[in-house]
């Protein structure tokens, strides 16, 4: 019992839901659901920074691989352009269609 009390509380904590979802979702009536919070020096949403921190480590390891795919993606496209096995390829510059309105007439 008291191990829903817990899960309970860290979602308060978290702002993933309010006092009322909470009764609905451990079937209890509200009263008993604030009244086990309380009692329990629960803070609603005092945990907020958590799923944020969560978050952004999700983020910045998403685009860690990304930058690993892509990085391996561009080089195997490039490879396709060299004349010769090892050769140095110069990208394209393509800053001048950075700006470009693609509805200009």
């Amino acid at each position: 019992m008291e191990i829903e009390w817990t899960r309970a509380i860290a979602l308060f904590e978290r702002g993933e839901y309010n006092a009322k979802k909470l009764a609905d979702l451990f079937g209890v009536c509200d009263r008993t659901m604030r009244a086990g919070l309380k009692a329990r020096g629960a803070v609603k949403d005092c945990r907020v920074h958590e799923i944020r921190d969560e978050v952004c480590a999700i983020v910045l390891e998403h685009r860690r691989i990304n930058k690993i795919r892509d990085d391996a993606n561009l080089r195997m496209f490039a490879s396709l352009f060299e004349k010769y096995p090892g050769e140095a390829f110069e990208p394209l510059d393509l800053s001048e269609f950075a700006n470009m309105d693609i509805f200009e007439g």
